[in-house]
């Protein structure tokens, strides 16, 4: 018996991997692809792999139960997801259709008691019955696929650790995911963050930084909807800086609004430019140039004592190269 399947967020890379193997499976048929982008076009012409005649489609997120599937996959970014369950939930309810299997790959639901949160592969047998599905994340599927073929050896409970890159994840380039605005723009710097609200409550968040030791917080940015910003500390006089992350629902909840704030992560700011010295006759440096000793060269970052090898105690000239910390020390013109 073939399955139809829907997917919601087809442009990405989770949606053209979720074509393909669908495309393969012999008990799956793809009943609509949805992409702002590419609507009007058609699928095979994205994703080689699939030979059938659907093409990518835009509805309104109330027009999706509309159009009839066994499965709903949700392949679009965090905090998307809601809108659409609402609306299938909404139709169910009205008896406008049979109750979908819907599962979300966002990280919407995975706080929801009611959906189910699992991998197939290691909770198959938990799963009978239920028709939300809430995936894990990368780290998560990652980690759990890893530990599974030795979890009866283990005798204590396993530490992972995770690093990970950025690349957008497909999506069409804009400041929050293009690598090059977020990490070469000079003296810019970039943060992110993430956080949940047990209730599905939209969030706003206002960002604040101070210097270390200060007691007054100035605020960067309020209002936002996105969990990551820019910005530029170009201006700022060097030394460590801290910031402040508050939370609230108000929007959602505005007779009763609830918050909730964070601080303490700090960054340095240096934004002294290199220094070069040159020593002539007379000059400190060249009457000792073996004892380089720390000079004001950047008041940003401490300096490191170096040392000029033996063969350089006499000069005439020493070029001193100040980069961040480290100091370079180049003896010219030797006096026989």
């Amino acid at each position: 018996m073939t399955r139809t399947v829907g997917i919601v967020g087809g442009r990405g890379h989770v949606g053209v991997e979720l074509i393909r193997l669908l495309a393969a499976h012999p008990s799956f048929e793809i009943a609509y692809v949805c992409s702002r982008e590419l609507a009007g076009q058609r699928v095979s012409e994205h994703v080689r792999e699939y030979r059938g005649d659907v093409q990518f489609s835009s509805p309104a997120q109330g027009e999706l139960p509309e159009l009839q599937a066994d499965a709903v996959v949700l392949a679009m970014p965090n905090g998307k997801a809601a809108a659409c369950v609402e609306a299938f939930d909404s139709a169910i309810a009205g008896r406008a259709l049979v109750d979908p299997i819907i599962v979300d790959l966002s990280a919407d639901m995975r706080f929801d008691d009611a959906w189910h949160y699992g991998l197939p592969e290691l909770t198959r047998e938990q799963a009978p019955g239920h028709r939300r599905i809430a995936n894990p994340g990368c780290y998560a599927t990652a980690m759990q696929l890893a530990i599974a073929p030795m979890r009866d050896a283990l005798d204590g409970p396993v530490q992972c650790f995770g690093v990970s890159g950025y690349s957008g994840a497909g999506t069409t380039p804009s400041d929050k995911n293009d690598p090059g605005k977020k990490v070469f723009r000079k003296g810019f710097r970039t943060i992110s963050w993430r956080a949940h609200d047990d209730n599905g409550d939209s969030l706003r968040y206002t960002v604040s930084f101070r210097r270390k030791g200060s007691s007054n917080w100035l605020r960067l940015r309020e209002n936002l909807e996105e969990t990551s910003l820019n910005f530029d500390t170009s201006q700022l006089p060097d030394g460590t800086y801290e910031i402040r992350l508050s939370a609230t629902d108000g929007i959602d909840n505005p007779e009763n609004p609830l918050s909730d704030a964070k601080e303490g992560v700090e960054f340095q700011v240096d934004n002294t430019p290199p220094s070069i010295t040159f020593a002539t006759d007379g000059d400190e440096l060249l009457r000792n140039p073996t004892a380089l000793a720390h000079r004001p060269l950047d008041r940003g970052v401490p300096l490191r004592r170096r040392r000029l090898p033996p063969e350089r105690h006499s000069c005439s000239a020493v070029l001193v190269v100040r980069f961040h910390d480290q100091i370079a020390a180049i003896a010219a013109d030797p006096l026989e």
